[in-house]
């Protein structure tokens, strides 16, 4: 069975990988962008891709640490 992962690429089950990620949203309560953590199913490529950024969060002390600012978001040469 082929699904669509969530970085948009057909994959099956034994392609895929679950990733938890940083990322923001507005909080249009306050006004402003927030910190939150995106979780996802995304094939192969796109998981080391990610990985690569550093934006995978791998437990709940990174994901702690990323939604309490103490972790800062990578710099991201997407030409390099």
């Amino acid at each position: 069975m082929t699904m669509i992962a969530s970085c948009g690429h057909d994959i099956s089950n034994s392609e895929s990988v679950g990733l938890k990620t940083m990322d923001f949203t507005t909080d249009w309560n306050e006004q402003k962008m927030s910190r939150c953590v995106r979780s996802g199913l995304y094939c192969l490529d796109c998981a080391n891709m990610y990985e690569s950024y550093g934006i995978v969060l791998h437990n709940e002390t990174e994901e702690n640490l990323w939604l309490t600012g103490k972790t800062p978001y990578p710099t991201i040469d997407i030409h390099a």
